[in-house]
């Protein structure tokens, strides 16, 4: 899109898909919303940058491929403790107890649906286990603008663009404002969420302009639609019938994710041998 960044339409247009964004999905006001290049990748640096303290260190609860490429990457900046890798075995997101936690980390972290995996988190995941001073960071991608989200839950949560909400190469963060400033001094200005936040009209460097007004297309018609909420009812409508059909053929396509785990948008079948 040939537009300046800095110029007063695309201030528009950014300042009206931040708003539409907050609304889609009920964002509280002590939430901030960047929009930020590099996908989901390039953020999980951020995160490190930016939340990593004494420790150095962080949870990861690993349940497929996207949450084991992020503690690789993530592994680069701090030492990634393995809380359980549930895997192959899903029983041990029920049984919770038998998960490895680091007390000495600055946070812990998940990802909401594992797409490769056709795994998503269900609503009887055991928030309750994750220590109340490390701040839950969630990569979200898979399941970006299907279903609502309990911020209280949270202190960050990354998207990569490309999924459902606009075009590749950008990545939607949403974090909680008491944890922004607090970016080690090495931190490359780009990573820093305190960038973002002290310039949200010029943003601190030309933004994926494209995407963003893409971004603020997709949410106009989501919510001219319905919203959330019908959002969420499509997703169900559309995956209920390839899940009845894999049942119905005796055997020769499989779903190895249990009922309660099974993605609504990324769904995995394999072929009986």
């Amino acid at each position: 899109m040939e537009m300046s960044h800095r110029s007063k339409e695309f201030r528009m247009i950014a300042d009206k898909a931040r708003a539409s964004l907050r609304a889609m999905l009920s964002i509280p006001d002590d939430f901030e919303i960047f929009f930020t290049q590099g996908g989901s990748q390039m953020q999980q640096a951020a995160i490190c940058y930016n939340l990593l303290g004494k420790y150095k260190a962080a949870n990861f609860l690993i349940t497929g491929n996207d949450s084991r490429s992020a503690q690789s990457e993530m592994s680069k900046f701090c030492k990634t403790h393995l809380v359980s890798d549930t895997t192959f075995n899903i029983s041990l997101l029920a049984n919770s107890e038998s998960w490895s936690i680091e007390q000495s980390a600055d946070f812990f972290h998940i990802v909401d649906d594992d797409k490769v995996s056709g795994f998503e988190l269900s609503s009887d995941f055991p928030f309750g286990r994750i220590p109340p001073e490390q701040p839950l960071v969630c990569d979200m991608t898979g399941s970006f603008l299907t279903k609502p989200i309990e911020w209280e839950r949270y202190g960050v949560v990354y998207a990569g663009a490309e999924k459902h909400s606009a075009t590749g190469g950008s990545c939607i963060t949403v974090v909680r404002r008491d944890l922004i400033g607090k970016h080690a001094p090495n931190t490359p200005s780009m990573l820093a969420w305190a960038s973002y936040r002290d310039q949200p009209d010029s943003f601190p460097n030309t933004p994926n302009t494209w995407g963003v007004y893409m971004l603020g297309l997709n949410l106009d018609y989501m919510l001219g639609q319905g919203g959330l909420g019908e959002m969420h009812a499509r997703t169900l409508a559309r995956s209920a019938p390839i899940y009845d059909f894999v049942a119905q053929s005796k055997g020769f396509y499989q779903n190895l994710v249990p009922t309660a785990f099974r993605s609504r948008t990324n769904i995995a079948i394999v072929i009986s041998s």
